[in-house]
């Protein structure tokens, strides 16, 4: 068979890929040659919708596995979900306390992360189950901050008065040296921004400015991650400014000027947690056609639902005690720790190694990883492992 007959089978209807493999197997290599013969490539092939089958969990005993299970027993909810979803929560309240580093770079702990699951399967009843904790330990240290706060401002405006009054040359540059070093001092008093649950990508700006350069998103609804990505005004059409996730995924500068607001110029850190609908994961990977590196900073996860096949032997049922007080506890561990840099050893460095060189064979053209958002993912390999090593690492030592 020619490269023409080839052709006319493919149009009369025979499936391309199977066209080709008939030739293939003919021994007709020629035939690769024909563009025609070839299917087109679509990111959306099929309506069928695809899930994701792995159990994550595994034999893991950790504190984030065992809410997971935990979850699933309570509610019946798919629980390689809850896990994700309770790793991004982790994460978030690690981010000012944990960073880690190898021989070569170093990085934030902070992971972003989108799982899917529809209205009325329980997303909320877990979200709840890290968010409560989280905020509860944030007024706690907001209160505690708060005294210090307000004793520094009142020296500053003390020294700025006594500045006012200043009359010689070594009186003022003891005053202004005074004053540097107060709000130096009240820079260093930590203030936690309340959690974020439907932020623009200029809400998360503002509240980095504001919370000394990090910022959490944690939500179990859509609609922030619509907001986010500007699909949630403009008609959908509109265009979000995306740096402060690009940046924020492993604590980069960003330096924002605009003419109608003072924007923020400094190292961002960010930590993004959404559990929603069973959209999110097609938006996400809608937003990468946008070819700004976005997608490929997040892991994500679609799970298939369990909704009409659930069979509950009470309406409430209650929390094991011994797991029901796991989140609170490790999240108040983890939040009154001092700041600490995780140093990855030199065995897991030289593991990782072979892994780059096994997703970098993937990355060349025609193979697995060609595609620009997987091979995007795959060259983001060693900080995505890292990231993840480090939040079930602080599971297993603060525990």
């Amino acid at each position: 068979m020619n490269k023409t007959n080839s052709t006319n089978e493919v149009s009369a209807g025979l499936d391309p890929l199977e066209a080709v493999r008939k030739e293939l197997a003919k021994g007709n290599i020629e035939v690769h040659k024909n563009v025609r013969a070839w299917p087109q490539i679509s990111m959306d092939v099929s309506t069928q919708e695809v899930y994701s089958t792995d159990d994550l969990i595994g034999d893991s005993t950790n504190i984030i596995a065992r809410v997971a299970k935990e979850y699933e027993r309570i509610v019946n909810f798919p629980s390689s979900t809850a896990y994700l979803h309770g790793l991004g929560a982790i994460s978030c309240a690690m981010l000012r306390k944990f960073t880690w580093k190898t021989r070569l770079m170093s990085g934030t702990t902070g992971l972003m992360i989108v799982t899917s699951q529809p209205p009325s399967s329980g997303k909320s009843g877990l979200n709840n189950k890290y968010t409560g904790p989280y905020s509860t330990e944030i007024d706690r240290l907001n209160t505690e901050s708060y005294k210090q706060r307000v004793k520094i401002k009142k020296k500053i405006k003390q020294a700025k008065d006594e500045l006012d009054e200043a009359s010689n040359d070594n009186q003022i540059d003891m005053l202004v040296d005074k004053i540097t070093k107060l709000n130096e001092d009240l820079r260093n008093v930590v203030s936690y921004c309340k959690l974020i649950t439907n932020p623009t990508a200029e809400g998360l700006e503002r509240d980095a400015k504001e919370g000394g350069g990090f910022y959490n998103f944690i939500s179990d609804e859509d609609g922030g991650l619509n907001t986010l990505l500007g699909l949630a005004y403009g008609g959908g059409n509109s265009h979000s400014n995306l740096d402060t996730v690009l940046q924020a995924w492993n604590g980069d500068y960003i330096g924002v000027a605009r003419s109608g607001r003072e924007g923020y110029r400094g190292t961002i850190t960010g930590a993004i947690s959404v559990i929603a609908q069973e959209r999110a994961v097609r938006t996400m990977f809608e937003a990468s056609t946008r070819g700004v590196g976005f997608t490929e900073r997040f892991l994500m996860w679609c799970e298939k639902d369990r909704l009409g096949t659930r069979e509950f032997e009470d309406i409430h049922i209650p929390w094991s005690k011994d797991v029901n007080l796991l989140i609170p506890a490790l999240i108040h561990n983890i939040m009154k720790e001092k700041p600490t840099e995780l140093k990855v050893s030199d065995e897991a460095q030289t593991y990782m190694v072979d892994i780059k060189n096994h997703y970098e064979k993937m990355c060349a053209p025609g193979k697995t990883c060609a595609v620009p958002v997987l091979r995007g993912f795959a060259m983001k390999v060693e900080t995505h492992v890292y990231k993840i090593a480090s939040v079930l690492h602080v599971c297993d030592q603060l525990s």
